[in-house]
């Protein structure tokens, strides 16, 4: 899935240059992660909630989910919870969930 396969409503047009950024910007840094993974990572986000974030930290969430999802033994669930610190005056935690159950 390309960014531009996303589906848009409203203005969502934001969102979508948002992760064409974060897009860029990961491929700077890991060029051997695909180039449509932080398009698929975030497809289904709402883009107020993209919002809140960079491009730079979309795409550290997606480099680092890249590599979290990499470390899977087969047939076995991996999940991991992982706060932020506040950013931008905000009290928040960012919670990254990943299960897998793909036979081994």
């Amino acid at each position: 899935m390309n960014v531009q396969d996303i589906p848009l409503s409203g203005n969502d047009h934001a969102g979508v240059a948002l992760i064409d950024a974060a897009t860029l910007l990961l491929a700077k840094r890991k060029s051997a992660i695909p180039e449509d993974f932080l398009a698929k990572l975030f497809a289904l986000a709402m883009p107020e909630d993209l919002a809140r974030y960079t491009a730079d930290e979309l795409a550290g969430i997606a480099e680092r989910s890249w590599a979290f999802l990499g470390e899977r033994k087969a047939g076995t669930p991996k999940i991991r919870f992982e706060p932020a610190a506040a950013s931008r005056n905000v009290s928040e935690y960012r919670w990254i969930l990943s299960c897998s159950s793909r036979p081994a």
